[in-house]
Order: structure tokens, then C-alpha cells, then sequence
């Protein structure tokens, strides 16, 4: 029965980041990915902190499956979410330089997003919040490059993807 639900796996909480990535490169058909996430030698964006993968911005079957298979229920699920992205990014810029605050909405936005068919803005959200969770990168988060502002614009532009992608579900 929970197979024909659509769940073909599953991460209990608290997450493991290793367990999540290994699960990400299992059902996106990826092995050759760095997810180490370990201190870069120069000032440059440490690429293999953020593992970037091919995400949709929106998969109906996806989000359908998560709402037991009702189209209805799913598209009222997006256009709540819809709804309160402005608030989401508004939220985020005002947060910029406050790190439990972007925790806060960035795992606020990573739950809202998760059963909605939106992979890319919850994945965009959950890098955030693992960031500025990271006790290795506190001392890194007030810095001269701050990873945190390139990941948070990433997630507002997730966002403007799906305001744009969702226009033909809603």
C-alpha cells in the first residue's frame, strides 16, 4: 500500500547529511559528485560544499504522489505555497546577516516546500539551513565571503522559478 502511495524511501529525522546525500545521488543516477564538504584551499566558492544536482523546479507527479494521489489537494498545497513566497523572501533579505533567523525561515520554507512537488526550493532551503547550522562554518558565517549570501540568493531564485514554472498548474 505505501508503495502505491508513490514513497520509495525514506530518511527518518534528525537527518544525516551522508544518508541524504547517498539517497540524492541513489534516485538522481549520480556517483561522481564530491559531497566531502570539506575546507576549500583558496577564498573561492567551495563548490563541493553545495552539491548541485539537476532538480526539477516542479514535478506534478511528484507533488501528486504526496498528496495520495489527489490532483486537486496538490494544487491547493502549491498555490498555499505560492501564496507565501513573497513573505519567504522578504524574510530572507530583511535575515541576511542573522544566522538563527535564516536557520529559522530557511527550515520553515524546506518543510512547506517538501510535500509539494517543488524538489529544487527544498533542496535550495535544506543547503541553507544545513549551512548556517554547520558549527564548522560559525566562525566562517561573519567572513569576507559568506557562503550563506550566495546560497540564500540561490533559494530566492528557486523561488522566482516556481512562480514562473507554476503559472500553467494554478
Amino acid at each position: 500500500r505505501i508503495k502505491n502511495a508513490g514513497i520509495d524511501d525514506f530518511i527518518g529525522k534528525p537527518l544525516d547529511k551522508k544518508v541524504l546525500i547517498q539517497i540524492i545521488k541513489k534516485w538522481c543516477g549520480i556517483d561522481n559528485i564530491d559531497c566531502t564538504g570539506q575546507e576549500p584551499q583558496s577564498e573561492e566558492l567551495p563548490v563541493n560544499f553545495s552539491v548541485r544536482v539537476a532538480l526539477p523546479v516542479l514535478d506534478s507527479d511528484m507533488g501528486i504522489k504526496l498528496s495520495l494521489g489527489d490532483a486537486d489537494n496538490w494544487r491547493t498545497l502549491l498555490h498555499m505555497l505560492l501564496q507565501q513566497l513573497p513573505k519567504y523572501s522578504l524574510n530572507l533579505s530583511l535575515a541576511a546577516k542573522n544566522r538563527v533567523q535564516l536557520i529559522n525561515i530557511s527550515h520553515e520554507l524546506a518543510g512547506a516546500s517538501s510535500y509539494c512537488g517543488t524538489p529544487a526550493l527544498s533542496y535550495a532551503a535544506k543547503q541553507l539551513e544545513d549551512y548556517c547550522r554547520s558549527e564548522e562554518d560559525y566562525c566562517r558565517f561573519e567572513s569576507k565571503y559568506n557562503l550563506a549570501d550566495s546560497l540564500r540568493n540561490d533559494l530566492q531564485h528557486q523561488m522566482q522559478r516556481l512562480k514562473e514554472a507554476a503559472v500553467d498548474y494554478i
